[in-house]
């Protein structure tokens, strides 16, 4: 024991230092591992993304009214929306491969951008005039009209064209609120499929 003491007394900065070293090791052998998860649940959930988005597109890429008639109204909306966003994606000129589209499927776009999007702030401040300023009249078409008033606001605080109507931090706030509690999402993707179904002939046209 006195060996020991001694050992200390002499070589307790090396002592110290070796735990401060382990301490140090452990502390990133914990980041990498934090780290390595975090990126397989970004590959995973990218993979999984890209695989519904391939199975949408091959379920839906040939549209008739039976194809709409029988599906699920779970992910209509997003599937007939899947072929004019890729349709303007792959345009050389987006705004005008998007403005050549019939009125109905440009609101079907734009309620498609909010289901990804998910949250008002996102969808509001990530997203040009062309599609803030119609998503409004695209849940009117398909009757989602309880968050219209708020919708409409929110669209002309955020239209580069409008002046009217400066930006509210606060009423953006709230309203993911009230599109939480109204299950906005889930209205739009409901609703938007009963639109289609009764309305086939539209989505049914061969794209330009």
């Amino acid at each position: 024991m006195e060996n020991i003491a001694a050992w200390f007394q002499s070589y307790w900065p090396y002592a110290v230092a070796l735990v401060v070293v382990a301490a140090g090791t452990a502390f990133i052998c914990r980041k990498a591992v934090l780290a390595y998860r975090t990126h397989q649940k970004t590959f995973h959930t990218e993979e999984a993304r890209l695989r519904r988005l391939s199975e949408l597109k091959e379920r839906y890429g040939a549209l008739t009214p039976q194809i709409i008639a029988d599906a699920p109204p779970e992910d209509l909306l997003e599937g007939v929306a899947l072929r004019d966003r890729l349709l303007v994606e792959k345009a050389p000129r987006m705004e005008p491969a998007f403005r050549a589209l019939p009125k109905e499927r440009q609101y079907l776009y734009a309620l498609d951008v909010f289901l990804a999007d998910r949250t008002a702030k996102t969808f509001f401040t990530q997203n040009g005039s062309i599609l803030v300023s119609i998503i409004a009249p695209a849940m009117e078409m398909i009757g989602v009209t309880d968050v219209l008033p708020t919708v409409k606001k929110l669209a002309l605080m955020f239209d580069e064209n409008d002046e009217s109507t400066s930006v509210d931090h606060a009423f953006l706030d709230r309203a993911d609120e009230i599109f939480s509690e109204a299950d906005l999402l889930t209205q739009i993707k409901l609703q938007g499929a009963q639109y289609i179904k009764q309305n086939p002939a539209i989505f049914c046209e061969k794209q330009n």
